[in-house]
């Protein structure tokens, strides 16, 4: 089918898209396609080839002839091929299809069958009708018509060219309704551009599987998505041979899904990964439903395929989340015992595991002495030492407390868990300094102690290995700590101690020699002093910074603040000491996205602290910013405003990974409270000055003249440089009558007199007798300097009310 270019009209070559209408043969002159009840089509004559040529009366034809003409579906009728197809002969069926009489179509269309047809359509019917008599004696045309009662038909039309030597050409035309075939083309045509504008909204291909040719077709999204076009062809077969755009892994689900559906399910919901053409793989949901043949036996599978790779690794991200400790990020004591179960129940014969317990020694005496700052320090970095002595397959978790978890797979001897717990107590026992920085500091020596029980010997489930090495571990404990033993069921185990370490010495006394009172007592006193006598605040903030710097001894103490929009940050003050390179000038401007990864506030928790003892461990964006300043520990606390994430105040060790106590993070973070409190109020100030500077260059560079008026004194608040180059003697604190009008009182018909509560403004011109100008008055209440006021802005209008337009004036003034 091809369309003519005109809307609505379709040209069909003759037996291309419709069957060949019934063969009738027209041999008789003037007697064809004769219908049983004939007519005269009476009215005047036709001239073709210069003969006249008269409708006439037909008369009836023999039973076979006119059975056929009845029972063929629309109408017949026979017709000249001048330009308006005049009408020669119809049958009954035409008269029906179209709702007229004879009568009637020779009054309203005067036999003239192209006026019948839809204005529309009749151009493009014309043309491929002179197009189709170019070619051959048949043609085949799609039109509409109007049906007597108003409603449009689509027609189909056959026709023939009839020529007799001797005798004018005629058309001879079978017509069929078609209307009910359009609407349904019309609805899948909707149909069809409905589904495609769903399918352009969405990122999800179109997927079907035939199963009797084991072939696969896809929409074009599948390279969008994945960068190629999958294999077709064998796809069964080359899934269950690993040659398969799907992970290994994935591929015998995948292959089952198949075959669960060649047996019979209707549906199929799958989820598993494919690779792209970089060689990523994504997390897809395949959903399929099966189309049956008429003897209910599945054919093809047809479905979505979902891009879920996002959801899925957000989803594994908070299962990962949910099994991690959130201090030290081991796995928790939950996820540790599935994880180990898992191997256990899945162990062959002649495998062999250990399962150790591990406990630092007096931790709890380190909480309270140092606080819980140092004591999670502590635990994070015995965290990390933990791991890097086992390997990925191994369990490495915590138990809470200061107790941890490990599970060794696949150990050939025993001899191997006594190497692996002789290397824990070195690496724990080189946590040894803890150094808060102050002069005097104590130090504290980390020691832990292990209990391991072996698999299957000691137990072959989880609960019967922890009881044992929980027991192993109580005997390294009563036995002097900073030692391990491993279970031997009698509990009198023969105990492997290290000759070469002596049990780690805890301090008693206060890390803090100055003690906590007078440390927050003295920060406080010295800051108040020094912000309330000091004319600058921010050479009394960087004062602050100084003293409380040299008083902990940092390398650096700085101020962060963030700019209106939150989206970046700027180093605004710094302080370095001695030997210290400033950084001040490298970091002018941080973006929180694209430098810190939009995560740095995360770092700081509930009370606006963020403490680091080593900088290693902190993400990668902010690890780049704080590497090159040779920085190893710091700690930072936030500056709120309402609520909203402002900055932060630093402090930065450059020395040591340094150990904090809570007095120490308790004071300052008070001081930096303090700071942020008065930097605050700065910065609003300054903000302020800015506004009211902008606002009065705005003012003083206008043509009008302005100026405001304490509306109980009458005085002048303000004068702009335009008025006060009108009247050189007003200034402020002058009355404004005697100002501008030089009266000792007010003016009797004063504009601002006449505002209300409920009409602030007022719009009125007014004449100035000395100056003689007609001034467009604007009188309006405002606020000034968090008082009333009355704002006057008058527009000299003397020109135009020279020239009497005061109508236009009106129209551009007034409001």
């Amino acid at each position: 089918m091809a369309r003519d270019g005109i809307a609505g009209y379709f040209l069909h070559p003759a037996g291309h898209l419709f069957s060949d209408p019934a063969a009738i043969h027209f041999h008789a002159r003037k007697k064809l396609l004769m219908v049983s009840e004939s007519f005269k089509m009476s009215g005047g004559t036709k001239m073709v080839d210069n003969r006249s040529i008269r409708p006439t009366e037909l008369p009836a034809q023999p039973g076979l002839v006119r059975l056929m003409c009845d029972g063929i579906p629309g109408g017949i009728f026979r017709c000249l091929p001048d330009p308006v197809w005049t009408i020669l002969e119809v049958s009954r069926g035409f008269l029906n299809l179209f709702g007229y009489t004879a009568e009637e179509m020779r009054e309203k269309f005067h036999n003239h069958y192209l006026d019948m047809i839809h204005p529309h359509d009749r151009r493009a019917v014309t043309r491929a009708f002179q197009k189709h008599m170019e070619t051959g004696t048949d043609h085949c045309l799609e039109y509409r018509v109007k049906h007597r009662d108003g409603h449009t038909l689509w027609i189909l039309e056959q026709s023939h060219l009839m020529q007799r030597d001797g005798e004018p050409d005629t058309l001879c035309c079978t017509l069929t309704d078609i209307t009910e075939g359009k609407k349904l083309q019309e609805q899948l045509r909707l149909s069809l551009e409905r589904h495609q504008i769903l399918m352009d909204q969405t990122d999800d291909i179109i997927i079907e599987w035939n199963m009797e040719t084991d072939s696969f077709f896809c929409s074009p999204k599948w390279e969008t998505k994945f960068g190629y076009m999958p294999q077709r062809e064998h796809i069964t077969r080359h899934i269950l041979h690993g040659d398969s755009h799907i992970h290994p892994e994935d591929r015998q689900r995948v292959a089952e899904a198949l075959r669960s559906i060649r047996r019979g399910a209707l549906h199929s919901d799958l989820e598993f990964r494919i690779c792209t053409a970089d060689g990523r793989y994504l997390w897809c949901r395949a959903r399929m439903t099966v189309q049956t043949s008429q003897a209910n036996h599945p054919v093809h599978a047809i479905g979505l395929l979902v891009d879920i790779d996002s959801e899925k690794r957000q989803a594994e991200k908070l299962l990962e989340i949910a099994q991690r400790d959130p201090l030290t990020n081991l796995l928790n004591k939950v996820a540790s015992q599935k994880r180990i179960e898992e191997y256990l129940n899945t162990a062959a014969d002649g495998d062999c595991s250990a399962l150790l317990i591990v406990d630092l020694d007096n931790f709890k005496h380190i909480n309270d002495s140092m606080g819980h700052l140092v004591g999670d320090a502590i635990l994070v970095d015995a965290a990390q030492r933990l791991k890097t002595h086992f390997r990925s397959t191994d369990t490495v978790g915590r138990l809470g407390g200061d107790e941890f978890i490990i599970h060794i797979q696949n150990i050939q001897d025993v001899s191997i868990v006594q190497k692996k717990a002789e290397q824990l107590i070195l690496e724990l026992g080189d946590i040894e300094t803890v150094n808060n920085g102050m002069e005097n500091s104590p130090s504290i020596a980390l020691s832990c102690s292990i209990g391991a029980a072996i698999y299957p010997k000691h137990g072959k489930s989880f609960k019967e290995l922890y009881r044992h090495a929980d027991l192993a571990l109580y005997q390294s404990k009563k036995n002097g700590k900073n030692q391990y033993n491993v279970y031997d069921g009698s509990y009198q185990q023969e105990r492997i101690l290290r000759p070469y370490t002596q049990p780690a010495s805890i301090p008693e006394e206060k890390v803090d020699a100055d003690g906590p009172g007078n440390l927050l007592d003295y920060l406080s006193e010295h800051c108040f002093h020094i912000l309330y006598h000091s004319r600058d605040v921010e050479t009394a903030v960087q004062s602050i910074l100084e003293m409380v710097g040299k008083k902990f001894n940092v390398s650096r103490s700085y101020i962060f603040e963030d700019s209106e929009d939150g989206s970046y940050c700027r180093n605004t003050f710094e302080w370095c000491n001695e030997g210290i390179s400033p950084q001040i000038d490298n970091l002018r401007c941080i973006s929180y996205e694209k430098d810190l990864n939009n995560r740095y506030r995360d770092n700081f928790n509930e009370e606006g602290i963020f403490y680091c003892r080593d900088i290693r461990l902190l993400e990668e964006e902010p690890y780049a910013i704080l590497a090159p300043q040779g920085i190893k520990a710091l700690l930072q606390s936030a500056i709120y405003d309402n609520g909203v994430f402002r900055g932060f105040v630093g402090f930065d060790d450059c020395s040591i990974n340094r150990f904090w106590t809570q007095d120490q993070v308790d004071a300052l973070a008070f001081i930096s409270e303090i700071l942020s409190v008065f930097l605050l109020k700065h910065r609003a100030q300054q903000r302020t000055v800015q506004a009211e500077e902008s606002i009065r260059s705005i003012l003083e560079n206008q043509s009008t003249w302005i100026y405001l008026i304490d509306p109980k004194s009458y005085e002048l608040l303000y004068v702009n440089r335009c008025l006060g180059q009108i009247f050189p003697s007003a200034q402020i604190g002058m009355h404004c009558y005697e100002a501008f009008f030089r009266r000792d009182h007010p003016c009797t018909e004063c504009l601002f007199r006449k505002l209300t509560e409920k009409n602030q403004s007022l719009l009125q011109e007014v004449y100035h007798a000395a100056l003689d100008l007609w001034l467009m008055t604007d009188t309006s209440m405002v606020t000034w300097h968090n008082r009333p006021a009355v704002l006057m802005c008058c527009f000299d209008i003397t020109p135009y009310k020279k020239a009497g337009t005061n109508d236009l004036l009106d129209k551009n003034l007034r409001p």
